[in-house]
């Protein structure tokens, strides 16, 4: 598998949960590292914070430049192994048992986000998204998601730090 560079830009307009740039850094940093990105290629930079870095804010703006794992033609230059494993963001299923914690029902919007922008960059198979997000409302579903990504095998046994 070959590496690929992902720039790309998260821009978080909050109707339920609103989070601060900090706050907002760290969810988006684990979710990237947990689905594969590179932790030593990962670079997050919030702006457009009314608050300031801790307070809560309706609109966060995040540049991210990750490193994701892409596949490659056998024998290509600079390919490491890889292999397909199987992430979820729903708390009951048995493959989830190494997702982040602190993804909870508030973060609906979020992973919502995170699918329809940061997603994409990954070399992904979409197994299930269930999310469904009621705006205005903590009472929606958990985050429901499970995708195959791909991943190095030191990458593959546990959860990044935070």
């Amino acid at each position: 598998m070959a590496v690929r560079e992902a720039p790309t830009e998260l821009h978080y307009q909050a109707l339920t949960t609103r989070y601060s740039c900090e706050g907002l850094k760290q969810k988006v940093r684990v979710l990237l590292l947990y689905f594969g990105a590179r932790e030593d290629g990962l670079r997050l930079r919030t702006y457009g914070c009314a608050g300031g870095p801790y307070r809560p804010s309706p609109v966060v703006n995040i540049a991210a430049d990750f490193e994701t794992l892409q596949p490659a033609d056998p024998g290509s230059a600079g390919t490491v192994a890889a292999r397909w494993v199987e992430r979820s963001l729903f708390a009951r299923t048995r493959v989830s048992r190494n997702a982040p914690s602190h993804i909870t029902r508030g973060d609906c919007e979020l992973v919502q986000k995170f699918v329809a922008v940061l997603l994409p960059a990954f070399a992904h198979q979409t197994i299930s998204d269930l999310t469904r997000c009621i705006p205005h409302e903590l009472d929606g579903t958990m985050p429901n998601l499970r995708v195959r990504v791909l991943m190095t095998a030191a990458d593959a046994t546990g959860v990044p730090p935070l």
